[in-house]
């Protein structure tokens, strides 16, 4: 009994001193270190520059990588630094919790080829300790590095959660040009995007990665990557593997890249979480020697009806292909070098007609060098298309690899032309040896304004064939990848027209290292718009690389327009300034000085832009500009200005146009004057484009800038599309001469005085910015503010508009006289230099400056505009500075401030005097905001099953809050955690303001682990406002998640679920009434009155689309000057001017509804809903008119339909321009449709709508957006005990063609039944199997069964799909369940929910008094030492008929964790411990329920309680395995291998010793075996404790 006391007392004295050092335990006392920097994988060039010497480390530390928890790598990966230069990483394995504190090495990798060693493990650092904590996180004591390589850091590495098996949730990776009997190409996995796991196929066999070196230049990369180390076992989980790369120049070893994790699963395969590797252009490799058949599994699938025959247009019925990534414009370089795309894991159906972002494509006939399309090998047709007589056509299909255009070859593909311009095509899966195959396409256009008219000059002498790139000892490489290029190009060489060269430019000529030809002649007027392939001249040949080819066309006039696009790589497009060299089959190639257009007499016949410029434009009215403005002394240049749109000239408030002829040089403000050659249009010529001339050298054309586009208005005036010139000083002129001008000198600026007589009287501008500012109000602007600690840059700020200055409420403005440096919270205070205008002056441009180094204007910053506005207050328009750190001032010299200290940000302290009371400003919050009413965000919303984040979240201006329409504000105390519908809910910091107090800036909290300001987000801006009511302009917040919370503890609400979406229910109760916003769209609106909107124009001869219109705000519809609305019932195909066209979706509001949100349907193929494009708002007006905030379709062609069949429309032929015709016919008055949707059922998230010519309950957009099952049709899964029931989408099938009542499981009389938008399927294994199939694989038992259906046809053939939706309800056979068993010590239950498809059961373990298992233990379990304990282990929840359960090992320990290190083993493999002779197993594997017996014992003379813990699993009793005999010499039986991935533990306890005996160690009545074998086995347990506590 010795020996076993000191055991003992040595185990109690290690406790107790655990126990005195808890409380810094740095497991809950550490610091934070969260530096993206850091980690392993990103890109070791990028983040250099770090250095952990230099950090003063104090403490332990825990490593986050953004935000997610991360721990230092224990593998080194070559040439990274992880921030630095050399990257730290720990030389051995993270330590376990038993292990405590630990010191692990460090070591080091330098991440430069030379200068140092750069072998993994080269460099040793100063050892750190390392300790595990609970939670699956480690923490470390960084120290100072002392190392000889420069630059240490610290490396770390995240390994992301997963929520679900990833030996059921993986990417198929089928690449069989992995194998590592594969060569000859170059592929680099870093040229792909990595996420998540995969496992590895081999043409649909299974293979995995190889364990062992692998050859130089195999698996067709570079570097070979292979896994160091074995694939682990199914027990073993997940682990992590070392990667290695091999080289020719290395050995198998010599290069390390990221490692990976991998995980075996049943089946015999892996998975593998491959990351983007480090190591230049490396690749994963598969090893052909591991090919195994794949088992067979059940999955869901859709499957076609093959055997129908189908006879059918493909012109009429195929499939949509847009897919911007397509584009043969998409280069590699867009997407920094990643290929994501791969066709060959699209399962391909039937025709489809290519789309790039809504417009019309085609494959391509061509290739070009390094072509991606989004993948690795661009697919293009071997040949031209067909024409339509040709019918189908077959072509060949060939895949590129870099330069090499056809160094693969795909199946060939079925092509066919089609009315209307476009083909389609049959694509089917390229060859699974192609490595990331994509069809490319092009975008196929036809110009709707001739180019030959609609061009932009393009004048660079630089790019003559003769002008070498290396001249005068300088390379002068130019570059047109870096040009944006946009449109058609006419090509001049000073002045002169000349063409791109037809024949080889030498290498390093155009100003350019790769000169760029055309490879074929130039085309002739007859031809119309070719296409062209381009050729870059290298070292190596006139064609060593092909670029993107170009459309060319010929004009009348001897000259040619080119579509330029960006080249593929550093090139420039050539000009040939000896045209005579040149053969050009019937163009002249003389060079001439271009003609007038006069003389060319196009045939200009343009239709009006959808939005019409004449009413629609800017109004510039720079007196500078005018042609009496001659010599000035302040020269201004166009160049300078941000061109957008058109423009409408004045001067004085006068009318003026452009002058049409010569003006003399130095006039209008500039050098060389701008004057329109060609002269004005009129009205019915519509939109032209026109030359621009500026006078200098007494040439009225020296300068030939680029051209505009001009139009005729009626009312006698123009407007123009101005550009940036081409050159400095060029500036348009204004045509001032038929005008009476003032006597106010002519400055550069714009002046507002008053004309002393005028032709015309026109009204200012709508939008005058005295009264359209934003506020200003930064304290640490002010004057009075110096040598702050923290310093401020307006280089930060995002400037946009107009601005007042506010310095606490009261009005001030800049200060116009020099400031003391180290002002306005800032290093040099910017100063207006010029002093403020008058409010005659109007808008003027005035210089700033900035004081420092003792100069008033060190700094010259960029000019701002200034106007003195009535009332006596300036606004700016500010800019942003020339450099930081400058900062606008705020002069507070005159006003008084209150004693609250200046800080950077915007105080809320009310002013005490003011010299003037100002106007609020016109656009204020509080009447111009946006109205926020999502239910969810109700404090009342507490732990909701979806939760929300407010970071995803565009915010944009001010918010008013509103709860079921009931006008709410934030809260501004704590809110509980899980409510507003998030995890951490956010509340105001630091109460409401008042009305007085205007808008104050206020911290936000979000409450989380019971903390109310555990998050501190971002700040935001409050007002209050008349009414009693409040506004917010909300931010994004700091986090996710996180969600502005609504305080709804003071209203009623009803009884509507809380969703996470939002309302417009109307609110019932309002105590104040709001005035309508200052900027209301009844009153500022667009004007749109396109007469082939009309409903009454069908099957026009040019269709419309408005995805190419700009829309901007709101808009009011008219037909001939009659105000109209959109229809809001279904329209006619090819109606409106389009294909599809769009009406309003569910009824226009009524007034007193406000801005409401409608959906809008396409009409197309006989559906009324065939296109869902965009919703937009709608709002009705007095007066009975609406007006539409119209936004992008979603495709092309649709078009925003007028109805017109209740107005008088004129007999003039409806064209694609506004007509002004009298009307002569009479009205037209048309039925009004039934709604059939009113005899439908659809649920809330369902709307009525037209499928296919039949009515029905289509998926609501914002439903669309949620679901993310859409192919197996938001499908919802449900297993109990040996049943299941499934559930999918009513509108997804209905959307698919499938009606709910055509489906049925395997057993055809099972049907559906539909519950809230729902069609749910049940079976069991009692009176409803429904064909149900049983099958157990080794480590799960499944059920399985399939939905099928066929659509009903009345037709003798069909061309729809045939559904089969397989599911499985599946049940692990061996786990091991636990609980916490306090609550009940009696009986121990465990409802164990498995992932999503996996069934649910639940285990009781409970111990009874009798042998008979009749009674249970009630209340307190009290037993003597040495008394016989029966404990029965049951199932529930599943068949008895068909599954056992199964003791594996039962234990016992004196805690409850089932994972103590003392633990005392009942039954071992199934039978009793052959160490503990008091067990006696009386039942195990005959049926649900197992029992044993044993007899009470403790383990130590302080512990009264046992814990009792058992690990069971399932058996299938028709395996006739399920019981094992522990009579006989094999007490083990064979048994296969199991899945351990689902453990748990079930306990039960505490066992209490009964107090009567408490006071005894052990009983007189226990035998001395006994006690001698309990104190032996405590002796075994406690020998690693001691040997512990002598290690440390």
């Amino acid at each position: 009994m010795f020996g076993c006391d000191c055991l003992l007392s040595l185990y109690n004295l290690q406790l107790h001193a655990e126990s005195t050092t808890s409380s810094s335990d740095p497991c809950y006392d550490y610091n934070t270190l969260d530096e993206y920097w850091r980690d392993i994988r990103q890109n070791p060039y990028q983040y250099s520059g770090h250095d952990d010497t230099l950090v003063e480390w104090s403490g332990w530390y825990r490593l986050y990588l953004n935000g997610e928890s991360a721990q230092m790598s224990e593998w080194c990966v070559s040439y990274v630094g992880c921030g630095g230069y050399t990257g730290l990483y720990l030389n051995g394995s993270h330590p376990t919790l038993e292990d405590g504190v630990v010191t692990r090495e460090v070591l080091g990798s330098y991440m430069w080829w030379w200068g140092y060693s750069n072998q993994c493990g080269a460099y040793k650092s100063t050892s750190i300790q390392v300790k595990a904590c609970p939670g699956d996180y480690y923490v470390y004591e960084f120290v100072k590095p002392i190392i000889s390589a420069p630059g240490p850091t610290y490396c770390a590495v995240a390994f992301q959660s997963f929520s679900s098996d990833p030996c059921y949730n993986y990417e198929s990776l089928d690449r069989p040009w992995r194998a590592n009997n594969e060569s000859g190409d170059n592929i680099c996995d870093d040229s792909f995007s990595w996420n998540g796991w995969y496992r590895l196929f081999y043409y649909g066999m299974n293979i995995q990665m190889p364990e062992t070196c692998v050859s130089w230049y195999s698996c067709n990369t570079y570097y070979t990557l292979w896994l160091n180390g074995p694939h682990p076992q199914i027990e073993d989980g997940v682990v992590t593997r070392e990667v290695c790369g091999g080289s020719y120049w290395g050995g198998c070893c010599d290069y390390k890249t990221n490692p990976i994790r991998v995980k075996a699963c049943p089946g015999n395969y892996y998975v593998y979480e491959l990351v983007k590797p480090q190591i230049g252009c490396s690749g994963y490799c598969t090893d052909v020697s591991t090919i195994s058949q794949v088992a067979s599994t059940v999955s869901p699938d859709i499957v076609t009806g093959s055997s129908i025959t189908l006879n059918y247009d493909p012109c009429e019925s195929y499939n949509v292909l847009n897919n911007h990534w397509r584009s043969t414009l998409n280069y590699w370089s867009t997407y920094g070098y990643i290929s994501d795309h791969d066709d060959t894991s699209i399962e391909w159906d039937g025709w489809y007609r290519l789309f790039i972002n809504g417009s019309s494509a085609q494959m391509p006939e061509w290739c070009m060098s390094y072509m991606s399309c989004g993948g690795f090998s661009s697919l293009w047709l071997g040949g031209s298309h067909p024409r339509l007589e040709d019918g189908v056509a077959t072509r060949e299909i060939y895949g590129s690899y870099f330069d090499q255009c056809s160094h693969y070859r795909s199946d060939s593909i079925q092509v066919k032309a089609c009315p209307g311009n476009y083909y389609v095509y049959k694509f089917t899966r390229p060859p699974l040896s192609i490595p990331a195959p994509v069809y490319c396409a092009v975008p196929f256009t036809t110009p709707s304004v001739d180019p030959c008219y609609s061009y932009t000059s393009l004048d660079e002498p630089w790019r003559a064939t003769n002008n070498p790139y290396y001249n005068n000892n300088y390379y002068h490489n130019m570059c047109d990848y870096n040009v944006e290029w946009n449109g058609w190009y006419r090509m001049f060489f000073f002045g002169q027209f000349f063409q791109m060269p037809e024949s080889c430019v030498n290498q390093g000529m155009c100003g350019t290292q790769y000169p760029l030809w055309l490879t074929s002649p130039h085309p002739q007027l007859e031809d119309g718009v070719v296409t062209r392939q381009v050729c870059a001249s290298a070292w190596s040949g006139c064609c060593t690389y092909t670029s993107h080819p170009i459309r060319v066309k010929a004009c009348p006039g001897n000259y040619y327009v080119y579509e330029f696009v960006k080249p593929m790589f550093c090139s420039a497009f050539c000009i040939v300034p000896e045209a005579s060299n040149q053969s050009i089959p019937s163009v002249s190639t003389t060079t001439e000085t271009i003609p007038p257009i006069e003389s060319i007499t196009p045939p200009i016949t343009t239709t009006a832009p959808s939005v019409d410029p004449c009413y629609n434009y800017n109004v510039l009215d720079d007196l500078w500009r005018s042609t009496n403005n001659q010599h000035s002394s302040q020269i201004m240049c166009d160049t300078w200005v941000s061109w957008n749109g058109w423009y409408r000239l004045y001067i004085q408030g006068q009318s003026v146009q452009m002058p049409d002829t010569c003006v003399d040089m130095l006039s209008c403000g500039t050098h060389a004057p701008l004057w329109l050659n060609g002269g004005h249009p009129t009205v019915e010529d519509g939109v032209v484009t026109r030359d621009v001339c500026g006078h200098w050298s007494n040439n009225c054309c020296y300068f030939q800038s680029n051209p505009i586009k001009v139009k005729a208005c009626p009312g006698g005036y123009y407007v123009y599309e101005f550009v940036r010139p081409s050159a400095c000083s060029l500036a348009y002129c204004a045509d001032a001469r038929n005008i009476n001008i003032t006597s106010t000198t002519v400055m550069p600026e714009t002046t507002t005085t008053t004309e002393t007589t005028a032709e015309t009287t026109l009204p200012a501008p709508s939008v005058d910015p005295c009264y359209n500012y934003n506020v200003l109000d930064d304290l640490w602007r002010s004057t009075n503010n110096q040598h702050s600690s923290q310093i401020m840059c307006d280089t930060w700020v995002s400037w946009n508009g107009w601005y007042r200055l506010y310095i606490q409420g009261q009005s001030v403005q800049m200060p116009d006289t020099c400031v003391d440096m180290l002002s306005c919270g800032t290093h040099a205070p910017l100063w207006l230099n010029g002093g403020h205008p008058t409010v005659e002056d109007g808008v003027v441009t005035r210089d700033v400056c900035g004081h420092w180094s003792n100069n008033c204007c060190y700094f010259q910053s960029n000019p701002i505009k200034v106007k003195a506005c009535p009332g006596g207050y300036y606004v700016y328009e500010f800019v942003r500075p020339s450099a930081c750190s400058l900062a606008y001032c705020a002069d507070a010299r005159n006003i008084n401030i209150t004693s609250t200290t200046v800080m950077p940000e915007t105080t809320t302290t009310t002013e005490t005097t003011a010299e003037t009371t100002l106007p609020a400003p016109s656009v204020d919050p509080c009447y111009n905001y946006n109205v926020l009413d999502d239910l969810w965000r109700s404090t009342n919303n507490q732990h909701s099953s979806q939760i929300m984040c407010d970071t995803t979240v565009s915010w944009n201006g001010w918010y008013r809050l509103y709860i079921q329409g009931q006008s709410v504000q934030m809260p501004d105390t704590c809110v509980d955690m899980l409510s507003c519908g998030t995890h951490a809910p956010l509340w105001l910091n630091g109460g409401h303001p008042t009305v007085e107090d205007g808008v104050v800036t206020r911290d936000v909290c979000g409450h989380w682990s019971n903390n109310c300001c555990y998050f501190q987000s971002n700040p935001i801006k409050v007002k209050a406002c008349p009414g009693g009511y409040y506004v917010y302009e909300f931010v994004r917040p700091s986090a996710c998640s996180l969600a502005y919370c609504a305080d709804a503890r003071n209203i009623n609400i009803t009884s509507t679920t809380v969703m996470p979406e939002t309302t417009t229910t109307t609110e019932t109760t309002a105590e104040t009434t709001l005035p309508a916003p200052s900027v209301d769209p009844c009153y500022n609106y667009n004007v749109l009155d396109d007469l082939w909107r009309s409903t009454n124009n069908q099957h026009s001869s040019q269709i419309m689309c408005d995805t190419t219109v700009s829309w901007n705000g709101w808009y009011r519809l008219y037909i001939q000057g009659q105000s109209v609305q959109m229809p809001d019932t279904c329209v006619d195909m090819l109606s409106c001017g389009t294909h599809a066209p769009l009406w309003l979706n569910g009824g226009h509001p009524t007034v007193e509804d406000g801005v409401v949100t409608r959906d809008v349907c396409g009409h197309w193929s006989n559906n009324c809903c065939y296109f869902q494009s965009n919703p937009i708002k709608v709002k009705a007006c007095p007066g009975g008119y609406y007006v539409y905030e119209f936004v992008r379709p979603s495709a092309c062609s649709l078009a925003y339909c007028a109805d017109a069949r209740n107005i008088n429309i004129t007999s003039t032929t409806v064209m694609l321009e506004t007509s002004t015709t009298t009307e002569t016919t009479a009205e037209t008055t048309l039925p009004v449709n039934r709604n059939p949707c009113s005899e439908l059922n659809c649920s809330d998230d369902e709307r009525c709508g037209m499928k296919n010519g039949v009515y029905g309950c289509l998926c609501k957009k914002d439903q669309h957006r949620q679901q993310q099952h859409h192919d197996s049709f938001d499908f919802s899964e449900t297993c109990e005990s040996s049943s299941g029931s499934m559930s999918v989408s009513r509108c997804q099938l209905f959307e698919a063609g499938f009606p709910a009542d055509v489906l049925h499981l395997n057993d055809p009389s099972c049907k559906g039944m539909v519950q809230n938008g729902r069609v749910e399927f049940h079976f069991d294994n009692d009176e409803h199997i429904c064909g149900t199939n049983l099958l157990a694989n080794g480590t799960h038992f499944i059920y399985s069964n399939c939905i099928l259906g066929t659509p009903r046809s009345e037709d003798l053939i069909s061309r729809e799909k045939i559904l089969k939706l397989s599911f499985s309800c599946v049940y692990p056979q061996t786990q091991t369940l636990s609980m916490n068993v306090e609550i009940n010590p009696l009986e121990s239950i465990v409802y164990r929910t498995l992932p999503a498809g996996e069934g649910r059961y639940q285990v009781r373990m409970i111990p009874y008094e009798d042998d008979e298992f009749t009674r249970p233990f009630t209340g307190r379990v009290d037993a003597e030492l040495d008394q016989k304990m029966n404990v029965e282990v049951r199932v529930e929840g599943v068949d008895s008929r068909q599954f056992a359960l199964v003791m594996d090992t039962c234990w016992a320990t004196p805690v409850n964790d089932p994972d103590y290190s003392l633990r005392w083993d009942l039954i071992l493999t199934e039978c009793p411990n052959p160490n503990d002779d008091t067990v006696e197993l009386l039942q195990n594997g005959v049926s649900t329920s197992s029992r044993f017996s044993f007899r009470m014992f403790i383990f130590t003379a302080n512990s009264t309680k046992l814990y009792l813990h058992c690990a069971v699993h399932l058996c299938l009793l028709s395996s006739n395995r399920c019981s094992t005999d522990c009579n006989s010499g094999h007490q083990r039986r064979e048994r296969r291998s199991l899945d351990f991935h689902d453990s748990a533990s079930i306990s039960l306890g505490p066992l209490m010793l009964s107090e009567g005996n408490t006071d005894k160690w052990i009983p007189e009545q226990v035998k001395a075996s006994e006690a001698s074998r309990l104190c032996g086995s405590l002796m075994l347990l406690l020998v690693p404790l001691m040997s512990f506590l002598i290690l440390f």
